[in-house]
């Protein structure tokens, strides 16, 4: 289920080529971890991939979407944590995905 609200707490870039780390709470409190495989092997392989707490989110699909909009309007970020929700996205929904 996604959450209609998302509150970041914190962040993180891993050196292996792109993938991006998300954490915070949702609307009624429960800890969330977002995390986009963006790494080099993945990318060369096409095997990028959207989690959300541990489980696969289907590619353009409606839970992706969903996903993709709570964190582009409705999340309560940090300052840093907004350029790292850009990058996200923008990883998301590009042809490389």
């Amino acid at each position: 289920m996604i959450p209609e609200k998302i509150k970041i707490t914190e962040s993180a870039l891993a050196a292996d080529g792109g993938s991006i780390f998300l954490y915070g709470t949702d609307e009624f409190e429960n800890l969330i971890e977002i995390f986009l495989d963006w790494s080099n092997e993945s990318q060369k392989n096409k095997k990028t991939q959207l989690y959300l707490n541990d489980e696969k989110i289907a590619k353009r699909s409606e839970d992706e979407e969903d996903l993709l909009r709570v964190l582009e309007e409705e999340a309560i970020l940090g300052s840093s944590e907004k350029d790292v929700i850009e990058k996200l996205v923008a990883n998301v929904k590009s042809d490389k995905y």
